[in-house]
């Protein structure tokens, strides 16, 4: 997943990227190990 984070000053319209991140989400489990993702629906 890629974010992107803009900001706008007050005194002028121009819109600047100022940072930017890609971002990797592990499901873990009560042991704080890595575990399979439940499929979606169930």
């Amino acid at each position: 997943m890629l974010r992107s984070m803009l900001s706008a000053t007050e005194l002028q319209m121009e819109i600047v990227k100022v940072t930017e991140a890609t971002l990797t989400y592990v499901v873990a489990d009560a042991n704080r190990k890595p575990c399979q993702v439940p499929p979606l629906g169930n």
